[in-house]
């Protein structure tokens, strides 16, 4: 992802990828989203969320994480907290491994991913550096 892909606002961030478009969020975290171009990966901090809207049925979403920060707490494979949205279904993180995560069980065309913590700062960080969106058949 090129710094020119991501629109940056006040508080949000979005880019568009093979028709699928991607809205990261402050949702009531203390730190907005960020894409820092020395580490390409969108970073969602404690509470920020990444809407996920696509022209076909979501089913699977697999997010490739940046860990290329060695001075920091890394895995950035976000907090155990973490859940994603679809529809009616809420559905917890999966942590693949330290470099990847996913969400399985989604039906919808639009899906909501919250880096939820019990507080609005701190835990671990989602960077997200490449995202694989599996659809319906």
């Amino acid at each position: 992802m090129k710094r020119a892909d991501v629109t940056s606002k006040q508080d949000s961030l979005t880019f568009t990828v093979n028709g699928v478009k991607f809205t990261a969020t402050k949702n009531g975290g203390h730190t907005p989203p960020l894409y820092h171009a020395k580490y390409p990966a969108v970073r969602l901090y404690a509470k920020n969320q990444l809407e996920i809207v696509a022209e076909k049925e979501i089913v699977k979403i697999e997010i490739v994480v940046d860990n290329g920060d060695t001075k920091s707490n890394r895995p950035f494979n976000g907090n155990d907290e973490a859940y994603a949205e679809s529809g009616t279904k809420k559905v917890k993180i999966n942590k693949d491994s330290d470099d990847k995560i996913s969400f399985s069980g989604l039906n919808s065309k639009v899906v909501t991913i919250v880096n939820d913590y019990t507080k609005d700062r701190g835990g671990r960080q989602i960077r997200v550096k490449e995202v694989v969106v599996t659809y319906a058949k």
